[in-house]
């Protein structure tokens, strides 16, 4: 890892982990959670001018140093998993790096000890590649992962993570909803080109999300 592949995976984490007091371990961050899930066009811009060199590298294979160092791998999956999403908005585009994060994620789930090392806001964003699947397993790993980290943060006595980390399996579940019944996302068959059954028309049109 030389400085230039440093000085980025530090440029990813700082602006996606804020402020920068942020513990990413025992509470909560309102400013982190609105820049993850409410970002708009500003976070979108700014992830377009500063990270998007990155996804042709992703693509030829040359970040993939960055899966030996614990911060490399944290940032390649935000790359992968999340800003593909702001870069690519309203782009079939935005999911061709999914199964890079996912099997990222599953290296680092399979190894107890290294998944163990990372803090809990920050396995939140190892798990949500399983959540972004539409694999029906995936979706039995983001609750099962999710609720595990619940559980240890009530046993830390951490309350607000307990409480984050049991809205994401509820979120979790409603996502799962939407596999169980159709075995896709109906919200990505415009975008991804795909016909899209009448139930899943019904669907979208009564307020599904997903």
């Amino acid at each position: 890892m030389d400085q230039k592949d440093s000085e980025v995976i530090k440029k990813i984490l700082d602006y996606w982990f804020i402020p920068a007091d942020w513990d990413r371990h025992s509470r909560t961050s309102p400013e982190a959670s609105k820049r993850h899930f409410f970002g708009g066009q500003e976070v979108d811009q700014y992830i377009i001018n500063n990270f998007s060199h990155l996804f042709d590298q992703i693509k030829n294979k040359q970040l993939e140093h960055w899966k030996k160092d614990h911060f490399g791998r944290l940032a390649y999956i935000i790359t992968c998993d999340q800003f593909s999403r702001n870069a690519f908005r309203e782009s079939a585009k935005q999911y061709d790096f999914d199964q890079y994060a996912l099997d990222l994620s599953d290296e680092i789930t399979a190894n107890q000890e290294m998944y163990n090392a990372y803090k809990f806001y920050e396995r939140q964003f190892i798990i949500l590649p399983y959540m972004h699947s539409e694999n029906l397993q995936h979706h039995h790993k983001c609750l099962e992962l999710s609720e595990q980290v619940s559980l240890e943060a009530e046993k830390q006595n951490l309350p607000d993570v307990a409480k984050a980390f049991k809205q994401m399996v509820q979120f979790g579940k409603s996502h799962m909803e939407a596999i169980l019944k159709f075995g896709r996302y109906p919200s990505r068959n415009k975008v991804l080109g795909r016909e899209s059954t009448q139930e899943e028309i019904d669907y979208m049109n009564n307020g599904g999300k997903w």
